[in-house]
Parts: C-alpha cells; structure tokens; sequence
C-alpha cells in the first residue's frame, strides 16, 4: 500500500511540474530558516552556562556614540567597584577582558607561545 501511494505522487509531481517545484522549494526553504533559527537561539542561549546560578547573571556594556550608535563588552576599569557599591542586589561583580591573538609568554619555564583564539583575563569572582 505505501508503494501505491509513492507511485501516485510520483506522476503527481510529473504531471504537475511547476506547480511540484514551488512546493518542494517552499518546503525546503522554511526547514532551511528554521533550522537556522534554532541554532542561533540556542547560541545565544549558550553563554555562561557553567555557572550555577545563570539565571541571575547579567552582562553590562557600554554604548558608544560616533557616527551610528554600537555596543562593545567593555567598561571602564572602576566600574565593578563603584557597582558594587551602589547597588545592593549585586553580590559579585566581575570585569572580563578579553585580547585577540596573543603571544603568551611563562618566565619561570622559559616558553613562548602563540595563542590565536585570544586570552580572557578575569576577576576571581568571574568563577
């Protein structure tokens, strides 16, 4: 019986070419964006998920006017402290600071080393 019905659709979509390729193609396309959705969801859904309480972090950042309005992850160095002290709620502030295409030298063992990916530097309460 399934055979029959893949026979049927077969000369369906033979008979009906046109008609055929707009669905396939509209099908294709929604799995396409759909698919494409999920993943960006859950990648932003990924960040600092090895913490326990993940639910009461929040990430500050600073927004710079130029010539159009943008957003970069930094803000200046006395801001964790002042934080901290003016507001109650904060139990920890950390500050992240993050390099791109470090070389990485360890005096005490006399290596060098080129790290591509970047390097984060970080406050004890970061962990």
């Amino acid at each position: 019986m399934l055979k029959n019905y893949f026979k049927i659709a077969w000369r369906n979509l033979k008979r009906n070419k046109a008609y055929a390729f707009i669905n396939i193609i509209g099908l294709s396309l929604g799995i396409a964006c759909s698919i494409l959705i999920f993943i960006l969801v859950s990648y932003h859904l990924s960040f600092d998920n090895f913490h326990a309480n993940k639910d009461r972090i929040y990430r500050v950042v600073t927004e710079l006017h130029n010539e159009n309005i943008s957003y970069t992850p930094g803000t200046p160095p006395p801001f964790a402290k002042a934080f901290r002290n003016d507001y109650a709620f904060a139990e920890k502030v950390a500050r992240v600071a993050t390099f791109g295409d470090r070389i990485i030298s360890i005096p005490s063992e006399n290596k060098k080393f080129q790290e591509e990916k970047g390097v984060a530097v970080t406050d004890p309460e970061f962990f």
